[in-house]
């Protein structure tokens, strides 16, 4: 299942790319999708760095027949591995989201823009597959699953608009 979702951060792609790498950015992410607990490890990486961000989230508010599945949490890890920019800017960082115990797993890319009149704002776009390897009903637990990536997404954005903000 395909992942698409894009929004403007009003900022340079290199402010942005200091708070990507900002260990308070990240825990302020992981707080923002409700982690029961998390840790955050940042590491340069040739021209770019790796950022990983390990959740254990609950599954209170997953249906009934999932749950039963997987238990009270889930354990994910989120690894982006962003490289150098290119002649215009532009960053990109191969995406994955992992759940520990569960055979569903996002792949993709975050990739940053710099855009407007002289690079003000950075466009982040954000473009994944959602794949779940289980014969059967594989497709409806990506489709349990994709409303909860999505607004993870959502929550990424408006967390770092609020930390550009400040």
């Amino acid at each position: 299942m395909k992942i698409e979702e894009k929004w403007v951060y009003p900022a340079s792609d290199d402010a942005v790319y200091a708070m990507i790498v900002d260990p308070a950015f990240q825990e302020a992410k992981c707080v923002a999708t409700k982690a029961v607990e998390h840790s955050v490890e940042i590491e340069p990486d040739g021209g770019g760095h790796t950022v990983v961000t390990h959740r254990t989230m609950s599954t209170a508010s997953f249906p009934s027949q999932f749950k039963s599945m997987i238990g009270d949490s889930l354990k994910i890890t989120e690894t982006q591995a962003w490289g150098a920019p290119d002649a215009d800017g532009v960053r990109e960082a191969q995406l994955s989201v992992v759940i520990a115990g569960v055979p569903i797993a996002l792949t993709g890319t975050i990739t940053a823009t710099p855009s407007g009149t002289r690079g003000k704002d950075t466009v982040m776009d954000v473009a994944g597959d959602l794949k779940a390897r289980i014969p059967l009903i594989g497709g409806r637990i990506e489709q349990a699953a994709a409303p909860a990536i999505v607004s993870a997404v959502r929550s990424e954005a408006e967390t770092g608009k609020e930390y550009l903000a400040r």
